[in-house]
């Protein structure tokens, strides 16, 4: 997941993750590249927390639990 080996998740880093949760939705189907686009962009910016453009560890376990356990 962490290509770059920074130790934080981009944008791009985040895509496979992103496109995995939106699977989840019943209108995935329905869903154009353009509105998948827009969701990923969602996710990502749920996940960065500190709007830093980077996803941290600490952010991504905090957003994985808050969508466990919703």
């Amino acid at each position: 997941m962490d290509s770059d080996a920074s130790g934080n998740l981009d944008i791009d880093e985040c895509e496979d993750l992103a496109e995995l949760l939106l699977k989840q939705r019943d209108d995935y189907s329905d869903l154009t590249e353009i509105d998948k686009k827009n969701l990923m962009d969602e996710i990502f910016n749920e996940m960065d927390l500190d709007g830093s453009g980077y996803v941290s560890y600490h952010e991504l376990k905090v957003y994985l639990t808050r969508k466990l356990t919703a």
